[in-house]
């Protein structure tokens, strides 16, 4: 009753919210201008994270009367909180990608001081590798990498809010079954939330969440995926993958497709500056592929909820299962992932584009910037 209770609450208190944002943000003039990167055709209000937030993680104090906190839950409160601020204050003056990386780094390196480990990884077969001082790095990579996957598939309307519905209801679901009540309940304090706000950002949206709600999301999926997982150690390394296999997907290919192109076209070799150009953003994530494929946005929406959706049910399937079986439902997941990703012709990325971007590369150097400017207007 209470999961439900948490659910109805939130999700009430975000369809009542989302208006008020919506008039304050227009108000202000806070929204999102078209470019070139982008999908949408006229300014859309961009802070609808702060809507999401306001209607669940404020009432998670509440959790402390309906149930017995085993753990210190409050520093969820500040962690949210702090990713929140870091994305709201990317959203109103831009901070370059070194900047947030940094900040994301403080962020995990302060959620791991208070308590939050990935300190064991288990393979679903009574195998497993006890991290030791690993933990640290770990945990801080999984924070970072999940913030900026969440981050990532946030380019079109309803996609991130819809993933996150779904991701989220799995986890805590997961938290129930284990008798985690604070993580199950702020789970569906979330689902409500965010399921609130997928009524204002489903196509044509209304409102978009922000690189503010896409953080604190991100942060949140994060750091619950590693507290709802402890009690399934048989499957700990398989859940959270599956769970999150969209983002981390498209994290992966976003990544390897930007270093890969500052390395042969750019000769780039600075580790430090890859890692700014793989974190900076572009037009050319999944989604960006199957809108080119032809499919509409709620198309795409349908596409990529339903990978999601499975992705979490063979997650589900695979607890406790044997080492065999578990072996068979990541081959097969993966296959169905390699299928996408042919089918979005993201073998590496296009020759064509490599070479005439190289050229102009050249061409660039060879003139000077702004003898080519010149030369082309």
């Amino acid at each position: 009753m209470i999961l439900f209770l948490s659910f109805i609450i939130s999700f009430l208190v975000s369809i009542a919210l989302m208006p008020v944002v919506m008039k304050v943000c227009q108000l202000y003039n806070w929204v999102d201008f078209p470019n070139s990167r982008k999908i949408h055709l006229f300014p859309i209000s961009r802070h609808g994270g702060v809507g999401i937030f306001l209607s669940s993680i404020l009432l998670f104090p509440a959790v402390s009367y309906f149930t017995v906190l085993s753990k210190d839950y409050s520093f969820l409160l500040y962690g949210a909180v702090a990713a929140m601020l870091l994305g709201s204050v990317d959203d109103f003056f831009t901070l370059s990608p070194k900047r947030k990386l940094l900040g994301q780094l403080l962020l995990g390196l302060m959620t791991y001081g208070a308590g939050f480990h990935i300190e064991q990884v288990h393979f679903g077969f009574g195998t497993g590798l006890d991290l030791g001082y690993l933990s640290m790095p770990m945990t801080v990579l999984w924070i970072i990498v999940v913030m900026n996957a969440l981050n990532m598939i946030d380019g079109m309307d309803g996609l991130a809010s819809s993933y996150v519905v779904i991701v989220l209801f799995a986890l805590g679901i997961l938290a129930a079954l284990e008798h985690n009540m604070p993580i199950a309940i702020l789970c569906f304090l979330l689902v409500g939330a965010v399921l609130g706000f997928f009524l204002y950002n489903f196509h044509p949206a209304k409102i978009f969440m922000g690189d503010g709600g896409s953080m604190f999301l991100g942060y949140a999926l994060a750091v619950m995926s590693i507290e709802c997982l402890h009690a399934y150690t048989g499957s700990l390394i398989w859940l959270p993958l599956l769970f999150l296999s969209y983002p981390l997907l498209e994290f992966a290919i976003s990544v390897f497709r930007r270093v890969t192109k500052e390395v042969r076209i750019h000769k780039q070799y600075n580790p430090i500056k890859l890692i700014g150009k793989a974190m900076s953003a572009d037009g050319d994530h999944l989604h960006h592929r199957l809108l080119k494929a032809g499919c509409t946005q709620r198309k795409t929406n349908v596409i990529l909820a339903t990978y999601a959706m499975v992705s979490a049910g063979i997650g589900f399937l695979l607890i406790d299962m044997t080492f065999a079986v578990i072996t068979a439902g990541v081959v097969f997941f993966v296959f169905i992932s390699l299928v996408l990703v042919k089918f979005l012709n993201y073998e590496q990325f296009d020759q064509s584009q490599v070479k005439d971007a190289k050229s102009a590369y050249l061409l660039e150097k060879k003139l000077g910037r702004g003898s080519l400017i010149k030369k082309v207007g």
